[in-house]
């Protein structure tokens, strides 16, 4: 029997994961190169659903300028971005019922507590986005760390996320709250990104219902989705974690859907 590797020492995300090669990479936030942000709207286009791009958020251009320290872009040669992890401070009183009830009032309370003399507590994470052609190395909790490698930069206490589950798109009809609390068979949370929060120490808070909603004309979400919607009703579409509402008699169609409040303590 081979030697146990993580005795005596703190166990990390990196001991469950098959060790593989990785490309070598620098860690740079936007304030840095702010050159790269045409790179890193390119990635987000490139990795979302289109529909999420016409979501209810507001200020998000304020990542760029306002918030730009804290926007953080693993870089490879030639200045390649091939991964993001967005954040933003706020104020936090450390109570679940203070905790944004979506990611516009989010990034709305992230902006006025900009302008307070109160030194932010809390980092929150918006989104961790990572080039299709790096998923396989395991970026995704490497961003993690480096996220709370920046809010002890900061003095910040709390790291925060509300967290959209990686495979909720496949089971659009099962209700989030029955989702989030499906298990593999060893006992783990089913979802890969739940989980791997979870294996690095954070803990559940509460469900964030509405994180975000997406209002369009029919002909809109025809556009956004390549699909027809000839009646009123319930539509599943890709990338979908919960069905599209489409009302013909007054064109629109409406998507909400939920994520999930976590927080890693930052020691």
């Amino acid at each position: 029997m081979g030697q146990d590797s993580t005795k005596g020492r703190k166990v990390t995300i990196f001991d469950f994961v098959v060790k593989m090669p990785i490309h070598k990479f620098d860690l740079i936030n936007l304030d840095q190169n702010p050159n790269l942000k045409s790179q890193i709207e390119e990635l987000s286009k490139l990795s979302w659903p289109e529909f999420l791009l016409h979501g209810d958020v507001r200020h998000w251009s304020s990542l760029f300028n306002i918030f730009s320290g804290y926007q953080i872009a693993f870089v490879a040669e030639q200045y390649k971005v091939i991964a993001v992890g967005h954040t933003v401070p706020f104020i936090w009183d450390g109570s679940t019922d203070d905790l944004p009830e979506n990611l516009d009032i989010l990034m709305n309370r992230a902006v006025q507590d900009c302008n307070t003399i109160k030194k932010p507590n809390c980092l929150s994470a918006l989104a961790v986005v990572i080039h299709p052609d790096y998923r396989k190395e395991n970026l995704s909790a490497r961003m993690i760390e480096a996220m709370i490698d920046l809010g002890k930069e900061h003095g910040i206490e709390n790291l925060l996320a509300p967290l959209r589950p990686t495979l909720k798109s496949k089971y659009p009809e099962m209700p989030f709250d029955e989702y989030i609390n499906m298990q593999t068979r060893n006992g783990e949370l089913f979802d890969p990104w739940i989980r791997v929060h979870l294996r690095m120490g954070a803990e559940v808070l509460k469900i964030m219902r509405e994180s975000i909603k997406v209002i369009g004309t029919v002909s809109e979400w025809e556009e956004w989705t390549g699909m027809k919607f000839p009646d009123s009703g319930q539509y599943l579409i890709e990338g979908g974690m919960q069905p599209l509402i489409i009302d013909k008699e007054k064109n629109h169609g409406v998507y909400t859907e939920p994520n999930l409040w976590v927080r890693h303590t930052i020691a």
